[in-house]
């Protein structure tokens, strides 16, 4: 997942300098973001086969202990919250 993060990082910042260039053509800046829109497809697939993992093996006491640790960051806090009132566990 590493690799593919910084590869589209790489490509990101390749194709920002190349945008600048009066000498690429619309055609290679088209085909340059298609493949990092690909390489962004492949990490939400890994990322995706992650969350199907944890939501299939995750205890109600590792979604507690979850919610504890993200607790101090407000942002992921609201966001443990929410996802609890729109699907409450059975048991809470």
């Amino acid at each position: 997942m590493v690799n593919v993060m910084n590869e589209v990082i790489e490509k990101m910042v390749q194709f920002r300098i190349d945008s600048l260039s009066p000498d690429v053509s619309n055609e290679h800046l088209l085909a340059f973001q298609s493949e990092i829109q690909e390489l962004q497809r492949q990490l939400l697939k890994i990322k995706l086969s992650c969350r199907e993992l944890i939501i299939a093996t995750f205890t109600d006491v590792q979604w507690d202990n979850f919610a504890f640790v993200v607790a101090d960051n407000p942002k992921l806090a609201s966001l443990v919250s929410q996802v609890g009132t729109l699907n409450p566990q059975p048991g809470h």
